[in-house]
């Protein structure tokens, strides 16, 4: 029998025909014929008995035969398995957290003689793998929500719901160390600077090749950090979205780097009670991609950190929506887990919301965008150098306003218009660039710089120079002690961190740190780096000189810091006049009020440009002092006078604001020559 086809097939209840078909009748291949199921006619299967197939066929002589089969109508299964379900032993300290070292997924609700699949990655491959037994086992690494998938066919093809898992799951199957920076590992909750220091800087190693031409294609990224530890001297953050945190678990990192006054080379994977880690939350989030100095975000007096993780995501199905994390300062160097920060803990959690817009992309400080006495930070999406960027995708700028709590920001609620009281949106055409930033990491009044040498693995902190310039890295590695010099005064001695360090007519640096400490030059070319706390620092006419002169002597250059808090800058003497137009505007810093009082009459001189620059925290400056000082203050007009002091404004600016003292002299611009 050849050319086999198939002429009609019968559906009878006995003698009864009951449904027949005629055409779109299938080919007969390998004497297997397949009929699509179709309700029209699987629909009568309950109401026969018995299914006739008339064939049409050609015998040896190609002469057409026709003839019938007959069967007992078959049950058609058109039903689909049960779903499902899966189950692992969390073995973590917590039990909850997903975190486990045994990678055995047990399977459970398959039914008798089904095959069941799963995968690993989300289906993004579209690779599904066989199922054998009623388990398999993860390769170590982290598994966001979804990644993880089940399912099942029975025997007549029909397939299962898919089943996923609802939380991030991650394995780790080897023993690891503690976490480095923790009393555990060595670590030490209190920092100390070295008593002798390199002129030039010192080397951070990454322990990773580090690309100078392209750091974010590596995911790499630096920034000052500001105070974060409120000890008198600025930070530093290294971000390396690579790292590992434990064998296969590729969440990214950020180490904040306290800044000190020695050369000594600093290792990131064991800082001690040099600095403290950042952990990321899920792997290949990019965490630490962008880093920077976030200002003192929630009001506490210590400088916070801000950092973008952004491939992170929170919704399933809207891949690298990104997250940014502002990390609150503090003074111990215990690490940070960002799991922590996300769930409220030490920070908060700035969460994207558009599929692929990389929120945290690139981040910095704003200063006080709202003039609410808290910082404010800046959040870009869609920044140039993330993975596959979408051109018409929308890129957007959010401003998040400074806040004492740890609850989350949700940047479509802001983008929406729903949390106005959290910060706005601006929409750019164009992508953002990195925010880069400087500060003085070793306190000496030179601005210090960070940098690396090509696909090198360390950072070089490079100490600033009277010339404007920076080490070299080949000078940082002489590390030629023989021209450094030490902290001459080191605060935070005593229980109660209030100290008073009193000064000599030398060329002297104070790092004064916690508490409230008064600080006194007596003459000379000095540092004073005040830190947290309400300060004074003390000045006579020969510091007044020095500031003035912009000179360097033994590789200082006269500056004064007031660091977080409320912090006064008073002068010591007679006839002195603090002439802050002719200063550069980094000379003095941070200082809210200062007082003229003295042992005669003393004058200050000041513009607008003076008074924001010195008093950046608040904008508002305090002038102390009695009669027969002076102040000379350019631009300004009275506005209002009542109480002890009388309060002066300035056109250029709504926000600034000059206190002075009832019985002070007060001199505008219209009367001075």
């Amino acid at each position: 029998m050849k050319d086999l086809s198939i002429s009609s097939i019968l559906f009878k209840q006995g003698s009864t025909l009951v449904h027949r078909i005629d055409f779109n009748l299938l080919t007969i291949v390998d004497n297997i014929w397949t009929l699509v199921n179709d309700t029209t006619w699987a629909s009568k299967l309950s109401q026969v008995d018995t299914i006739i197939i008339n064939l049409l066929g050609k015998d040896g002589f190609d002469k057409v035969i026709t003839f019938s089969v007959s069967s007992v109508a078959p049950t058609i299964d058109i039903i689909a398995p049960a779903t499902l379900s899966f189950s692992f032993t969390d073995t973590g300290s917590d039990q909850t957290d997903g975190i486990t070292s045994n990678a055995e997924i047990i399977v459970s609700g398959l039914e008798v003689g089904a095959t069941w699949f799963y995968c690993t990655d989300g289906g993004d491959s579209g690779i599904a793998i066989l199922g054998e037994g009623n388990s398999f086992t993860l390769d170590p690494d982290s598994y966001a929500i979804g990644d993880i998938r089940v399912w099942q066919k029975d025997l007549a093809g029909n397939a299962s719901e898919i089943y996923s898992n609802a939380h991030a799951i991650i394995i780790i199957t080897e023993t690891t160390t503690d976490i480095p920076g923790t009393t555990a590992d060595g670590g030490s909750s209190t920092s100390t600077a070295s008593e002798v220091s390199s002129a030039h800087g010192f080397t951070i190693n990454t322990g990773t090749s580090w690309n100078t031409i392209y750091p974010r294609s590596q995911g790499q990224a630096v920034s000052s950090a500001g105070d974060v530890n409120g000890d008198g001297i600025d930070d530093l953050i290294v971000g390396l979205a690579s790292q590992y945190y434990k064998w296969g678990w590729k969440t990214g990192k950020s180490y904040v780097v306290f800044g000190k006054v020695d050369g000594e080379g600093v290792d990131v994977d064991n800082l001690g009670s040099g600095g403290f880690t950042i952990i990321g939350r899920a792997g290949n989030s990019l965490n630490g991609y962008a880093v920077s100095s976030a200002g003192d975000v929630n009001g506490d007096g210590l400088d916070d950190l801000i950092i973008g993780a952004p491939k992170e995501w929170h919704t399933w199905g809207i891949k690298r929506s990104g997250t940014a994390y502002v990390v609150f300062g503090k003074t111990d160097t215990s690490s940070v887990l960002l799991k922590d920060v996300y769930n409220g803990t030490g920070g908060f959690a700035i969460k994207g919301y558009i599929y692929e817009s990389y929120a945290g992309a690139s981040v910095s400080a704003a200063g006080d965008i709202n003039n609410d006495g808290l910082d404010d930070v800046i959040v870009d999406t869609n920044s140039d150098g993330i993975g596959d960027i979408i051109a018409s995708a929308e890129y957007q700028k959010f401003a998040i306003f400074g806040k004492k709590s740890t609850s989350s920001v949700s940047l479509s609620a802001i983008a929406n218009g729903t949390a106005d009281d959290q910060g706005f949106v601006i929409n750019s055409d164009n992508l953002c660039s990195p925010v880069t930033s400087s500060a003085d990491f070793n306190g000496d009044g030179f601005i210090d710089s960070i940098s690396s040498e090509y696909w090198g693995t360390s950072l070089y902190a490079r100490f600033g120079k009277f010339d404007g310039t920076w080490s070299t890295s080949a000078e940082i590695n002489a590390n030629n002690e023989n021209i450094g010099r030490s902290i001459d005064f080191q605060g935070d001695k005593n229980a109660d961190k209030d100290d008073t360090l009193t000064g000599t007519e030398k060329d002297e640096l104070f790092v004064s740190g916690l508490g409230d400490d008064i600080l006194t030059g007596n003459g000379g070319t000095d540092v004073f780096n005040s830190g947290m706390g309400n300060d004074t620092i003390i000045i006579n006419k020969d510091n007044l000189s020095k500031l003035s002169g912009n000179i360097e002597s033994n590789n200082l250059l006269s500056r004064v810091n007031g660091g977080n808090g409320t912090d006064t800058l008073a002068l010591d003497g007679k006839g002195l006049t603090l002439d802050l137009t002719l200063l550069d505007n980094s000379r003095i810093k941070d200082i809210e009020i200062i007082d003229l009082t003295g042992s005669g009459n003393n004058t200050l001189r000041l513009n607008l440009s003076d008074l924001l620059s010195i008093s950046s925290e608040t904008d508002v400056l305090k002038i102390f002092g009695n009669a027969g000082d002076v102040v000379e203050a350019f631009g300004f007009i009275k506005s209002l006078t009542g109480g002890t002091a009388g309060v002066c404004i300035n056109a250029g600016s709504g926000t600034a604001e000059l206190w002075i003292a009832n019985g002070i002299t007060i001199v505008q611009e219209s009367t001075i020559l």
